[in-house]
């Protein structure tokens, strides 16, 4: 942090240890929140993550960029995304101790759940009663899931927008698997994959960098067609 005349600067690097030890602090408060539910006998919402299973094939050659985003098209499919339940088990996803919910009440409804749980063993309010709990973990499971599909599709909506505006440029992106008459490409500018057909007879590998060019967007029928697809020469050592 640095300080010029009255104003300050914070540096990316000092935001960043923040950001960090905020979040560990976080996650050491959890950990102590679902130890104390477990010695008071009250039942709590606690994170989850299963377990990732490795991949079985194995990751290609490629610079870092694309190996960044190549290694989490192929976990996508194999690690659960982070959830909630009611049973006390480890977080495999960041391996730790059981973390229950309640430090951050407005942070979602079943933070403020556990908020009321937490108030009733200082003795504020009552203790909610395991059925009650279980009744509205149960209610807003399928607002959760509602939620992240409404988020997903919200992304993609907007990367369409964007490709829509700028029919002119080439896209440029990573070969991630064969596909029929094609292949999938996962595009660098842009958090998306897309089926690009093998034109002018094209014969690319897994980890190939290619540009296509962008030749028909459909916004409102969520359609993208890429069309052109050229290999492009390997980034030169150390870049990305």
């Amino acid at each position: 942090m640095q300080a010029t005349g009255g104003d300050v600067a914070c540096g990316r690097s000092n935001t960043e240890n923040a950001h960090t030890i905020d979040h560990e602090l976080h996650r050491l408060g959890e950990e102590a929140l679902a130890a104390i539910c477990a010695r008071e006998h009250v039942v709590a919402v606690h994170r989850s993550r299963m377990p990732a299973v490795t991949p079985t094939e194995p990751w290609p050659q490629m610079p870092q960029d694309g190996a960044a985003l190549f290694r989490r098209w192929q976990m996508e499919g194999h690690c659960a995304s982070a959830g909630l339940q009611l049973e006390a088990t480890p977080h495999a996803g960041d391996g730790t101790g059981p973390r229950a919910l309640g430090l951050d009440p407005g942070g979602s409804s079943a933070e403020l759940i556990m908020q009321r749980q937490l108030l009733s063993l200082v003795g504020v309010g009552p203790r909610i009663e395991n059925e009650h709990l279980e009744e509205s973990f149960r209610r807003q499971q399928p607002c959760t899931e509602a939620a992240r599909a409404a988020l997903s599709e919200g992304r993609r909506y907007w990367c369409l927008k964007w490709l829509s505006e700028h029919l002119t440029l080439r896209v440029t992106g990573w070969v991630a698997a064969r596909r029929g008459a094609g292949y999938l490409v996962l595009l660098d500018e842009l958090p998306m994959s897309a089926w690009v057909p093998a034109d002018n007879g094209l014969s690319a590998r897994v980890g190939d960098r290619v540009t296509v060019a962008n030749s028909r967007v459909h916004v409102r029928g969520d359609e993208v067609i890429f069309t052109d697809p050229r290999i492009e020469p390997p980034l030169e050592s150390g870049s990305g």
